[in-house]
């Protein structure tokens, strides 16, 4: 599912400026490696800081660009759950996208302005980037598995 919505991603930086990626982890930086060249400014790697990436993507969507944050999402939801929930009382643009868990489903539901989806497969989890990106308000994508195609 990760490779779906990383293709998804890279389409996005390359057809709309609006579009940026914020990668937490190292492991998904290769499927953005050639994104990363063509776009160095909109592709930021901030390593294990998942504090860190919500802050930056809540910049970046305060300044009319839509990020995506790669995460995996109980490490991101957790840490950072006032952060969010400030992303969301603000109608920031954030989509959030990565591994998910049946808690932090539930953390991020209760937060108000949140759209939560979780897809059931590469071709509906792409399908549901592609509408956050084209949306406005904070969108968290829950992926069933990191190791799925």
């Amino acid at each position: 599912m990760f490779r779906a919505c990383a293709e998804v991603a890279t389409s996005a930086l390359d057809a709309d400026r609006r579009t940026a990626v914020v990668l937490t982890d190292p492991g998904p930086a290769p499927d953005f490696a050639e994104a990363a060249a063509r776009h160095p400014t909109r592709v930021i790697e901030v390593s294990a800081h998942r504090r860190l990436a919500i802050g930056v993507a809540h910049g970046m969507a305060l300044t009319g660009l839509r990020p995506v944050v790669h995460a995996t999402t109980p490490f991101l939801d957790r840490r950072p759950h006032q952060e969010l929930a400030l992303l969301g009382r603000r109608g920031s643009a954030a989509v959030v996208v990565g591994p998910s868990a049946p808690g932090d489903l539930a953390l991020l539901d209760a937060l108000p302005g949140w759209t939560v989806q979780l897809p059931g497969h590469p071709a509906e989890a792409a399908g549901l980037l592609a509408a956050a990106l084209r949306g406005d308000g904070p969108v968290y994508l829950g992926l069933s598995a990191p190791t799925s195609p």
